[in-house]
């Protein structure tokens, strides 16, 4: 991969979606739709996973490279009012489709990515070197958040080169892999009665339960959305030290809204469309939103 790039041939974000899916066969299944409006909608899939039971979680994912410049990371194009474009037409898809929006990064082999360190700190193994580093995962909305801001920061400096850092996104990110075999999650988050004040009731159960399978897996994207830090690289525990500037541009994803967001993609029982589109009968509602889709089965 590295070796490619150095001579100017990046991949291609689908098709990277597809090697993915072949490797994990048959644990995942995937098609791709035959679409006349293939540039307008790009390489965002709808993924399912499903539980044995029929308890599903939907997400409409848009695969994103990161691709260095210079000493910098970037996430896809180094335009900086495309990626806003691209995630808000993702998002309005997601809407249409009653599922959360997310993006995937593609980081290449080890040698790509072996000189992209973000401004965070470790406990354990840089992000560019734990398992799945490859192919991460995460929501859509803070990233968005994170672009304006940033985009802001860039035009009020005069700046030439604006948006989210690639390096600090690609570090919160869940590694895809683990949301194929959702088990014990070190980083779940704790939520107290300070937490939920203010959260609607039956949302509650779902951020104060343990999760398995299916609904695991949206606990998991919700609680990356909640720890996410723009990319100032500021810990939380330094927020007393912050500019009321910077406090500004912070947003608290603990709020029933984004919570909903989330929890939207989970169902009772798999959609009969999944199957059908699988087998070749693709429902023009869902083709008009996605590239293809993809169902995990856990």
């Amino acid at each position: 991969m590295a070796t490619q790039i150095a001579h100017g041939h990046f991949w291609e974000e689908e098709h990277v979606t597809h090697e993915l899916c072949e490797q994990m066969f048959p644990e995942v299944r995937y098609v791709k739709f035959n679409r006349p409006q293939e540039t307008l909608i790009g390489a965002d899939y709808l993924w399912w996973w499903s539980d044995p039971d029929g308890q599903s979680f939907g997400c409409l994912i848009q695969a994103k490279s990161l691709k260095k410049r210079g000493s910098s990371w970037r996430v896809g194009s180094d335009n900086r009012g495309k990626l806003d474009k691209q995630l808000t037409r993702l998002l309005a898809a997601a809407d249409e489709l009653q599922v959360p929006a997310a993006v995937s990064l593609y980081a290449g082999d080890s040698a790509y990515r072996h000189e992209l360190v973000c401004s965070f700190g470790h406990q354990d193994a840089p992000c560019n070197r734990r398992e799945g580093a490859a192919v991460t995962l995460l929501p859509a909305l803070p990233v968005l958040h994170d672009n304006r801001q940033q985009v802001g920061r860039s035009l009020m400096t005069r700046l030439p080169v604006g948006g989210v850092d690639g390096a600090d996104v690609f570090h919160q990110a869940l590694p895809l892999v683990r949301l194929t075999d959702p088990g014990p999650d070190p980083q779940t988050i704790t939520y107290t009665d300070l937490d939920l004040k203010g959260i609607r009731r039956d949302l509650r159960p779902f951020l104060m339960e343990d999760q398995s399978g299916a609904r695991k897996v949206a606990k998991m994207l919700y609680d990356a959305m909640r720890r996410y830090q723009a990319s100032d690289g500021v810990p939380k525990d330094r927020v007393e030290y912050m500019s009321p500037w910077q406090l500004s541009s912070r947003l608290d994803f603990t709020r029933s809204t984004f919570i909903r967001h989330v929890h939207r993609g989970l169902r009772s029982e798999l959609p009969s469309y999944v199957e059908r589109a699988l087998a070749g009968a693709v429902p023009s509602s869902i083709a008009q939103y996605a590239a293809g889709l993809v169902l995990v089965q856990l």
